[in-house]
């Protein structure tokens, strides 16, 4: 009776003293917000956090939205879509890493990575997924050993797809580019040598390495583009061909710009407008066909001849090229690839054993696990039930009372592995004690870590209220037609076009060309394609049109003629002979819905935002401690 009122007083004092120094700030919905929580937010979410009653007044607003929303997604049962749950179990695994790791070990990890990226391995396989798996890779390895030619025995006993292809050649490759057991192999085998069986996620692998060589690091270059699908017509592809060869000729020739010719030309809209420019990459990250003509330029400045990818045909010009970064430089990227990768499960050994040490682990094992072995064996460890496995200190939290696990336990866990060998029953105890505490600590990170519960919650707060939003305001924007169309006309005086020209302006550097195009022009039978078309016998680059309508003010070249329906005079503009086709002058006039819907969808969001507030604030009671907000920083 003593200890249960002394427990009683305890909790009572603890509550006084967390109400006074972490006090209720808001609450909305019936839910608290307290001043960590707040604080929390604040902080987190303001990259000049001040305190002034401005600033907390203006955040304050926008935390009650935001609350709202995501109380409304909990009323309407968003919590409980199997999707959402799935998703933040998901964050909750990932985000726990950060806690579940032995940084030492990692650090080991990119050290051991940083020494392999300096390197590319070529490297041949030998894959066998299905049947008896290690025994036939076994009767590979043997007859490659007794002589026979790996590429020979890789046509004969190789599963993987690409084998008939490759005859089992992978290529160059560096670390990260290979699933891990894999790429520790190949690394850890001699030039010429064959490794024993090496078991992946795929299967067995034999793995021969054929070279070893420095990593060329990355190279950056620019390209001019000729887009060309390979179902294309014959004409189609030839026409291709003969565009990229054109502009080659005029680089070469007339020593016209490359970048200039880039953004004239080029069909990757992308890079077209930067002068064709690329980012930097190095091997794996391009098509062989692309990486071989970049990385096999010399000198920065050098031009490729055009050549030809799956793609279409390229022009490449080399800018810039790096070796490999420094440790430092690269430490960054590789521990982000590490915890991507397959390399994390090698730390988990090193995290536990710290664990271990931290819960006072005590081994039991010796008393009651036998030295041998028999096909009775989890039969016979149910005679030992009741003996303890292992026992470990519960540190977490204010008490540290010990636990014991019984055999019992190890037995379950045995039943679902099928032993073959007393070798096996020490590996699963092993792997039984490792998972048991891995789990247990997994369990305790919101008790040791109050960091990561709250980043936990603002992700479950942050998924219900994309759903929600998703639901009230994105979504029903755009297939909500009948209130869209409401919408607009309601606000139509707003889009309108400025005068516009329904043109098509003609272009070339040559005189004779674009005088046949004006001439062609005037024939109301002939089409801007069939005009090109018949401009552009000699080369693809001779004529160039472009045609729509167009609103003449924002327009360089259409405010420089005097428009009237017809064929116009004929200009010299920034060294090009130009004309225009003028088929219709359209004045100002309102825009269709179909021509504006992205801005007024936009628009319609706004406003569904607005209205979905006002119902909130109707229908959940808000209750806001101005005081406290005031003095969130004392």
């Amino acid at each position: 009776m003593k200890k249960t009122l002394i427990l009683l007083i305890s909790i009572f004092l603890f509550n006084s003293i967390l109400a006074q120094v972490n006090p209720v700030l808001l609450k909305v919905a019936g839910e608290e917000i307290r001043k960590d929580e707040f604080l929390y937010n604040y902080t987190k979410n303001n990259s000049d956090v001040k305190y002034d009653q401005a600033s907390l007044d203006a955040y304050t607003d926008m935390f009650v939205k935001y609350k709202l929303k995501v109380a409304d997604a909990r009323a309407e049962g968003f919590d409980t879509i199997p999707r959402l749950q799935n998703e933040l179990k998901g964050y909750v695994e990932k985000s726990a890493e950060k806690y579940l790791s032995d940084p030492n070990a990692t650090d080991e990890l990119i050290k051991e990575a940083y020494e392999r990226k300096k390197y590319e391995i070529n490297a041949s396989h030998i894959l066998i997924m299905e049947g008896n798996a290690y025994e036939k890779i076994m009767e590979a390895r043997k007859e490659i050993m007794g002589g026979a030619d790996f590429e020979t025995v890789a046509l004969k006993y190789s599963q993987d797809p690409s084998v008939q292809e490759n005859k089992g050649n992978l290529g160059y490759f560096t670390a990260f580019q290979m699933v891990y057991p894999f790429e520790d192999a190949a690394f850890n085998t001699p030039v010429g040598s064959v490794s024993m069986p090496v078991k992946t996620r795929f299967g067995y692998h034999l793995i021969k390495v054929n070279d070893k060589r420095p990593n060329p690091g990355q190279v950056q270059v620019a390209h001019i583009y000729t887009k060309v699908s390979a179902d294309a017509d014959e004409q189609t592809k030839a026409n291709a061909e003969a565009k990229s060869r054109d502009i080659y000729n005029e680089l070469m020739s007339v020593k016209r710009d490359f970048a200039t010719l880039a953004k004239e030309y080029s069909d990757d809209n992308t890079s077209a407008n930067k002068g064709g420019e690329l980012p930097m990459f190095g091997s794996g990250r391009m098509v062989p066909e692309f990486e071989k003509v970049a990385f096999g330029l010399e000198k920065n400045g050098d031009i490729s001849e055009p050549f030809k990818t799956s793609y279409g045909w390229h022009i490449v010009k080399k800018l810039n090229s790096q070796p490999i970064g420094s440790y430092d430089e690269m430490k960054s990227e590789i521990l982000s690839n590490i915890k991507r990768g397959d390399r994390s499960g090698k730390t988990k050994e090193h995290f536990v054993n710290k664990l271990k040490v931290e819960y006072k682990y005590k081994d039991k094992s010796s008393k009651w696990m036998s030295n041998s072995f028999s096909n009775e064996v989890i039969g016979r460890l149910k005679a030992d039930d009741d003996k303890i496995a292992f026992k470990y200190k519960k540190v977490p939290g204010l008490f540290k009372p010990s636990t014991k696990i019984n055999v019992s336990e190890f037995r379950n866990y045995l039943t679902s592995h099928l032993p073959a060998s007393q070798q096996d029953i020490e590996s699963n105890y092993k792997e039984f004690t490792n998972e048991y505490f891995y789990n247990y600590e997994k369990s305790q990170l919101f008790v040791k870590y109050p960091e990561y519960k709250s980043l936990v919650k603002e992700f479950e707060d942050g998924i219900l209220l994309f759903e929600i939003s998703d639901q009230k305001v994105w979504t029903k924007s755009s297939k909500d037609s009948l209130g869209l169309e409401t919408f607009f006309e309601s606000t139509k005086n707003k889009y309108l076009w400025k005068k516009r020209a329904d043109v098509e302006i003609y272009s070339s550097s040559k005189k004779e060309v674009i005088l046949m195009a004006m001439s062609l022009a005037k024939d109301s039978g002939k089409t801007s394609r069939e005009i090109l078309m018949a401009g552009n016998t000699a080369s693809q680059l001779d004529l160039t049109v472009k045609a729509g309508k167009i609103e003449i003010e924002e327009n360089e070249i259409l405010s420089q003629f005097e428009l009237e329906k017809g064929i116009s005079e004929l200009k010299l503009i920034d060294g090009k002979y130009v004309f225009l086709k003028v088929n219709e002058i359209l004045p100002s006039q309102n825009k269709e819905l179909k021509e504006v819907r992205g801005t007024v969808i936009s628009e319609y969001q706004q406003y569904l935002e607005k209205e979905w507030i006002k119902e909130l604030n109707d229908k959940y009671p808000v209750e806001l401690n101005k005081e406290e907000v005031y003095n969130l920083n004392k």
